[in-house]
């Protein structure tokens, strides 16, 4: 946590960018997963929520 201190403004940046690529990646791999269930279970989300 003491590093985090220590980190410059562009080091901060660079940081986020990581994390942020990180998650993107996730949700690439996610999507053809729910491509995948949606052929086997056909509901939206607003039809499962009864609006």
């Amino acid at each position: 946590m003491s590093q985090m201190n220590n980190m410059s403004a562009m080091d901060d940046l660079k940081s986020y960018g990581q994390a942020a690529d990180a998650h993107a990646e996730g949700i690439r791999k996610l999507t053809p997963v729910f491509q995948t269930l949606s052929l086997f279970i056909p509901i939206s989300f607003a039809s499962r929520n009864g609006t």
